[in-house]
């Protein structure tokens, strides 16, 4: 590491090494960069304290490791927090200083961000990002090694990437109701209509439908009505050439916007599902008996990890659900990730009638030369095809543990010991959620540094 070394040493060339004591006292340090992320902490203590080689002060409240230096003229503290945070102190004179009101009577001091010093800390912060950036060839180096790999963690994402899920599927299912509720309007008015009763221009058909007191009221309250594709394509509608359209054409341009909509947040779900598939694929991997490498698994298809995770020969719920995500991927999937580029795209002249794609069967069984390219019927059923393959893997064992330890968020082990003792817990679904919480309550305590 000596080359990295140098060069970081080189960084902090102006860097002078300041023993505490010999700081002023009169003004007291103030923090100037606080609660910092990037770099990582322990990248900054790194520097510092083994690169650098700046003695470290040892432990106070919530505190881990904190040291002093001097550059360009003032004194500085670093240190970590809590959180995996650290913060930069300063010691300096009341000038510096700004007193800002944040409540009656309550006041809070910041150091002027307008100011010379405050300038030269933002230069210590680059000189940190850069420095930073000097070790990651160092740490790729030293760590990244497949010898080393039963050492390493993976980081978990499930709570993340289940986040995204949720959020695309709440807006597909708000799409679907859009659509149901455009097509209840449609045939509402069109009854309206068909009885020929006149109303004033505006009338809510609400109140038109309680004229007629026909049934159909009941069917308009078993819709949550939303306006919002109606708001969005107001002016479309008022102040285009659809101004003159009948009611019955007002709606079918909507309810086209609504095919629309439900298609994209679909591709958008497709999306995020496969991503949480392969994550979940790789991380059952290591709770299952392995008989070949991490690496070796990685590098097979996602097919081959599901068949080698998933019992698809045993059970047909699981089988069915296989074979529809190998359709899901084949026909929504591959071709909206790689821009529908392919042979289907080729457009090849015919006479009379201009380019045509290569075959007429493109036309009506391929999305690329749809204009929806995902159908309302489709959305439904890989919603549905999602959906029940994230509730098997909460009720079905082994991987109902395996699914709940993902969504307390910590890394996950290589090492098959480690996995071995996390799996000595999973003694009923009850006994591991009291161990999860347990450990999850001992980390964050750790985390609060209310545990040394």
């Amino acid at each position: 590491m000596s080359s990295v070394e140098d060069k970081i040493k080189l960084i902090f060339k102006d860097l002078k090494v300041q023993n505490p004591r010999e700081i002023d006292p009169l003004y007291g340090f103030r923090n100037i960069l606080l609660k910092n992320y990037d770099p990582p902490v322990y990248i900054v203590r790194l520097i510092f304290i083994d690169i650098l080689k700046l003695k470290d002060y040892g432990k106070i409240d919530k505190v881990w490791w904190h040291t002093y230096f001097r550059f360009q003229g003032y004194d500085f503290k670093i240190r970590d927090y809590k959180f995996g945070s650290w913060t930069l102190e300063v010691n300096c004179e009341e000038k510096y200083i700004i007193r800002k009101e944040i409540k009656t009577g309550i006041f809070f001091e910041t150091i002027d961000e307008d100011s010379d010093l405050y300038k030269v800390s933002l230069l210590i912060l680059s000189k940190l990002k850069k420095a930073a950036k000097k070790l990651i060839p160092y740490f790729k180096k030293e760590y990244l090694d497949d010898s080393k790999i039963e050492t390493y963690y993976i980081y978990n994402t499930y709570r993340k990437l289940e986040s995204i899920y949720l959020f695309f599927k709440s807006k597909l299912e708000l799409a679907l109701q859009n659509y149901n509720s455009l097509l209840a309007k449609k045939d509402i008015e069109n009854f309206r209509k068909k009885l020929k009763i006149e109303h004033k221009e505006g009338t809510p058909i609400r109140d038109v439908i309680k004229d007629i007191g026909d049934p159909l009221f009941e069917l308009l309250n078993e819709f949550n009505f939303s306006q919002k594709l109606i708001e969005n394509h107001k002016n479309e509608i008022d102040d285009s050439k659809l101004k003159g359209f009948i009611m019955h054409d007002r709606y079918a341009v909507l309810i086209e916007e609504a095919e629309k909509e439900i298609s994209n947040f679909s591709f958008a779900l497709i999306t995020i599902f496969f991503s949480i598939l392969e994550f979940i694929l790789e991380i059952f991997y290591l709770f299952q008996t392995r008989t070949i490498g991490l690496k070796d698994f990685k590098s097979k298809p996602w097919e081959s990890k599901f068949k080698y995770i998933f019992p698809i020969q045993n059970d047909k719920g699981i089988k069915k659900l296989y074979d529809a995500f190998r359709e899901i991927k084949s026909k929504y999937r591959n071709p909206l990730s790689h821009g529908l580029l392919n042979e289907i795209n080729y457009l090849v002249p015919v006479p009379l009638y201009g380019l045509k794609p290569i075959s007429y069967e493109y036309l009506t069984d391929k999305i690329h030369y749809r204009n929806i390219p995902i159908k309302k019927e489709d959305a439904i059923q890989l919603k549905n095809n999602f959906d029940d393959f994230l509730n098997y893997i909460k009720k079905i064992t082994p991987y109902n543990y395996y699914n709940l330890f993902l969504k307390f968020g910590f890394p996950v082990p290589i090492k098959e010991d480690k996995i071995k003792d996390l799996k000595s817990e999973m003694t009923s679904i009850e006994e591991f959620l009291e161990y999860l919480m347990d450990r999850s309550e001992f980390e964050n305590a750790i985390i609060n540094r209310e545990i040394f």
